[in-house]
């Protein structure tokens, strides 16, 4: 999968989380056909980290994912990690204006900027499959600039 941040050891960080959260995120789709935002971080150590929002059952998706970003900003703020990534389950609009399932995934670095690369997938004989990733600067960076 790897593309997100090329290159250097943040560029690295960055790839990894992109790589187990987009696996993780298919995982989850393979055993139960969906699955709530959840997060991974590498802490200062380089140590793997993850973590989904204890939200309560009835919670939005929005809310999980509102959760998990305090609680990644919360970290940053601290020093406690270096870099995170969030991924949910999105629809977007595929190239012909229909609708199409994908893992957005939110990633940041305390020395890169943040991004977010859309990830589609479809369901086939054999289970989930993921397509080519799209990239964009994300516009809620967890670490603050600076």
């Amino acid at each position: 999968m790897s593309g997100a941040g090329e290159g250097s050891a943040a560029g690295q960080d960055l790839d990894r989380l992109l790589d187990v959260l987009v696996q993780l995120s298919v995982d989850f789709l393979g055993k139960r056909g969906a699955f709530v935002p959840h997060a991974a971080t590498f802490d200062n150590a380089g140590e793997l980290r993850f973590g989904m929002a204890e939200a309560g059952d009835d919670a939005t998706e929005v809310e999980h994912l509102e959760l998990l970003r305090a609680s990644l900003r919360q970290e940053a703020a601290r020093g406690e990690i270096r870099a995170c990534g969030i991924a949910v389950d999105v629809t977007i609009e595929d190239e012909e204006g229909n609708d199409a399932d994908a893992i957005r995934v939110e990633l940041d670095h305390r020395d890169e900027e943040a991004v977010v690369v859309i990830v589609p997938y479809e369901r086939g004989e054999r289970g989930y499959a993921v397509g080519e990733p799209a990239a964009y600067l994300s516009d809620e960076p967890v670490f603050s600039p600076g």
